[in-house]
């Protein structure tokens, strides 16, 4: 009895992965052992970056040479047409990596080692210990490693930890770094596969945008986020997520979402004139002791383990809790007395557990309790300006007004603290905190500022200004607030 011989197929040529590096390659359909190995898409087309009616000898260099060059005077990346004409936008994403790299003076070590000495520090959505390993890696054969999308996910690290424009010369939106990877991260939403990697991208972009004042571009982007978090089953109750113990490690799922709800708060905070609806709607009535319970004993945990994921996701779920002070807000004069009253009540229990815990460490360092006074106040001045004066009481309005001390007292001490660590090294939710009730309290009590004061709080948002553009309309915020008539 016979034994039948099994049909292998064989492509006419060697695959683009094998090819663009030279190696020998098996063409076995409908994939070569390297790429089944390494789990990597296997295509055998012929030329899958540029069309397939570009085989000029120019079309030929133009795909050798890089795509990437620096501007001059300020620093800043320009990015070639190339990227008009890529059919493949995951070659090119790889392709624009390598040449971002080469750019670079420092390369892609110098990329890494920026990002974790700033976003990473109160962002930490991405492996400081796989980052780390990734700058011992020979970089050419760490980049040929990689898939698609984590090429575009470093490219994002190198947008959201740069800065601004050295010479002010290019707003957030002319910068061509951003423009193209926002593009490609629109594109990959088009594919089957999403990975983790993909929506950790996102974040970083949405965050970039949000610290650049681009709220409607962040927003749409973060809505991007939430719906492919949600297909793919990780959102959290973050309630139940707080667990405590030495021996807890970071869930890179729970991280992420933590950052969703974290970023959805602050482009509803980090609005002057309006507040944006939430992505991510705040945990239901019955939740809110629980919530508030769990999150004092991870953030005393945090103080005792020193982990800092532990106070990253432990703000999320402060970030959460504020949702619904947050969305009665734009509504107030919709809303009854009493649902009102209700909401005043559980964000003033919030904020009182909040500065407790926080008087471990200075208040500016402490996330959480910034966060909440702002949508406290974001929740009074809305009430006050549409007439609901039982709700904004005496009692309110003198606590309003101890709220703008304390504030200004974080204000004089910043630059303090800002003398060693650079404003991007502080977390951006802080700042939009800080700076939006601040902002906000100036304009509704019309403080009688003092120089010193006032000179204070423009250093802070000139320093702010010099890494995030959301400086600029803070700026603009504080000198119409100064040229109103004040209040007898």
């Amino acid at each position: 009895m016979s034994t039948a011989i099994p049909l292998v197929l064989k492509s006419q040529r060697a695959c683009t992965f094998c090819r663009e590096r030279k190696q020998s390659c098996d063409k076995s359909l409908p994939k070569c052992s390297r790429c089944d190995l390494k789990k990597r898409h296997c295509d055998y087309s012929l030329n899958t970056f540029f069309p397939r009616s570009e085989t000029t000898p120019h079309s030929l260099r133009r795909i050798s040479g890089p795509i990437v060059t620096l501007r001059e005077p300020c620093g800043c990346l320009e990015i070639g047409e190339e990227s008009e004409t890529a059919q493949n936008h995951g070659i090119y994403a790889a392709r624009l990596l390598r040449s971002v790299i080469d750019a670079e003076l420092d390369g892609f070590r110098g990329i890494v080692d920026r990002y974790l000495q700033t976003v990473q520090r109160w962002l930490p959505i991405l492996s400081k210990e796989a980052l780390e390993h990734a700058t011992k890696e020979p970089h050419d054969q760490y980049l040929s490693c990689l898939d698609t999308h984590a090429c575009l996910l470093f490219l994002v690290v190198r947008l959201v930890s740069q800065g601004r424009c050295s010479s002010f010369m290019h707003e957030a939106g002319e910068n061509n770094l951003y423009l193209t990877t926002r593009r490609l991260f629109i594109l990959f939403q088009d594919e089957r596969h999403w990975p983790l990697s993909l929506l950790q991208a996102g974040i970083l972009i949405a965050t970039y945008e949000c610290g650049h004042g681009l709220a409607r571009q962040s927003y749409l982007t973060l809505s991007s986020c939430v719906a492919m978090a949600r297909l793919l089953r990780i959102d959290q109750d973050l309630a139940s997520q707080l667990n405590v113990g030495p021996e807890d490690a970071p869930d890179p799922k729970v991280l992420c979402w933590s950052a969703i709800v974290i970023i959805d708060r602050l482009i509803a905070l980090a609005s002057l004139n309006d507040i944006f609806p939430l992505l991510v709607p705040p945990p239901p009535d019955s939740s809110f002791e629980t919530s508030l319970e769990c999150l004092q004993t991870r953030l005393a945990a945090a103080k005792i383990y020193e982990r800092n994921h532990w106070s990253f996701e432990s703000t999320a779920a402060a970030a959460e809790m504020i949702g619904e002070a947050l969305t009665f807000a734009p509504n107030s004069s919709r809303v009854p007395i009493h649902r009102l009253d209700l909401v005043k009540s559980r964000t003033d229990k919030l904020v009182a557990a909040l500065l407790e815990i926080s008087q471990i460490a200075p208040l500016l360092t402490c996330e959480v309790a910034p966060l909440s006074i702002s949508a406290v106040a974001a929740v009074r001045l809305r009430c006050a300006t549409s007439g609901e004066e039982r709700f904004i009481s005496c009692r309110a309005t003198e606590e309003l007004q101890s709220t703008f001390e304390m504030k200004l007292d974080e204000i004089r001490m910043s630059p303090d603290y800002t003398a060693g660590l650079r404003i991007n090294r502080i977390s951006l939710l802080v700042l939009c905190s800080m700076f939006r009730s601040v902002l906000h309290l100036i304009r509704y009590f019309h403080h009688d500022l003092l120089e010193t004061d006032l000179n204070k709080i423009k250093s802070c948002l000139l320093a702010l200004r010099e890494h995030w553009s959301l400086g600029d309309l803070y700026l603009k915020e504080l000198d119409e607030i100064l040229a109103l008539p004040k209040q007898q």
